[in-house]
């Protein structure tokens, strides 16, 4: 009997892992969430941001606010920067679209830093996840 692949990993916003195969997890209500933001320190910075909270290493689809006023994160998937950078093209090959069009910009993270982004929507990312997964399952992590 052989063991199965690894399946990929990812992180919600909330902090659950994601194991088996990758799916659409939007943050409910994204655009009119809104949290108390710490510094590293633990000192409150304000109590009324919107729930920005970027991979350091990952996938992260961010929209903006009802307000238009701050970036607000829509969903997000942590993986190694080389994994990142796999799932981030395969994303952007299947669900990029104009800006007139986008739900949201697609950025690609490593160590912090936007290294790439794409515009994409809601109707379109169905295919991103499919494409993930059709890619794990073809070169298992």
């Amino acid at each position: 009997m052989t063991a199965s692949p690894t399946p990929p990993l990812g992180t919600r916003l909330d902090g659950e892992a994601l194991e088996g195969p990758w799916r659409t997890a939007y943050v409910e209500n994204a655009a009119t969430a809104r949290r108390a933001m710490y510094r590293r320190d633990g000192s409150l910075v304000s109590d009324q941001v919107s729930n920005y909270d970027p991979p350091a290493t990952g996938v992260h689809l961010c929209g903006v606010t009802d307000d238009d006023q701050q970036p607000t994160t829509v969903a997000t998937y942590c993986a190694p920067a080389d994994k990142a950078r796999d799932l981030w093209r395969a994303a952007r090959a299947v669900a990029e679209c104009s800006k007139d069009e986008a739900d949201f910009v697609v950025d690609l993270f490593v160590d912090d830093q936007v290294e790439d982004d794409f515009w994409s929507n809601r109707q379109l990312w169905p295919r991103a996840i499919a494409s993930w997964n059709a890619l794990s399952q073809a070169s298992p992590s």
